[in-house]
């Protein structure tokens, strides 16, 4: 069972100020996008992001199964890539995602401070967690945006949920998914998932967050 010390609490403390000032500027989406060989669920089963089209339905966290609006496709010719273990959001096998793209992040952490199911970063936030790393793209590499009508968190590789873009104007971060998710931009994205790392049983939960 994990120990708080007297480090580990002020390290808490340190990092909670961050994580408790959200910035309106975090709900500004940057460019996204997953590996064209990631598993999403469909109302078929799995299949490769890349083999998905416009009329073809995914399954998402919230809202069942909803279909997508349109499957954009391009291939990256240099830039970066996140590569994220197995395990460390869910996923079953690595995860290949562009940095912009955001996740969400479940914790004991994230429902102490914020009293929330989850709460979504942006996949450059998670470089050096759990062995997630940056990679620069030497090959081009196909990537696939999933754009649903409204803001919609998708199940890829098994357990990870992935933002879709929305194709409705109005329908982006602060209207959909923020409105019952926390958003975090990287700094406080790195503070949480520091409180992440302290243990399941982390020194947050006795501190005043909520007064």
């Amino acid at each position: 069972m994990f120990m708080p010390t007297a480090e580990t609490f002020a390290r808490a403390e340190a990092v909670l100020p961050a994580l408790l000032s959200l910035n309106p500027m975090s709900r500004l989406a940057r460019a996204g996008g997953l590996a064209a060989a990631t598993l999403v669920e469909t109302g078929a089963g799995w299949r490769a992001a890349g083999a998905l089209c416009a009329g073809m339905r995914v399954q998402t966290w919230d809202g069942g199964l909803v279909e997508l609006v349109e499957v954009r496709q391009r291939v990256l010719a240099g830039g970066t890539l996140v590569e994220v273990p197995a395990g460390v959001i869910g996923n079953c096998s690595d995860l290949c995602l562009l940095p912009g793209q955001r996740v969400m992040i479940r914790s004991d952490a994230v429902e102490e401070v914020f009293a929330a199911s989850g709460a979504l970063v942006e996949a450059r936030s998670l470089v050096g967690f759990r062995g997630t790393f940056a990679r620069t793209v030497i090959e081009p590499v196909a990537v696939v945006d999933l754009v649903t009508a409204g803001d919609e968190l998708v199940w890829a590789q098994t357990g990870a949920l992935v933002r879709s873009d929305a194709a409705k104007a109005g329908a982006g971060l602060g209207a959909g998914l923020g409105a019952v998710l926390p958003i975090l931009d990287e700094a406080q994205a790195r503070a949480l998932l520091e409180l992440i790392e302290m243990g399941v049983d982390g020194p947050w939960a006795r501190l005043p967050l909520a007064a």
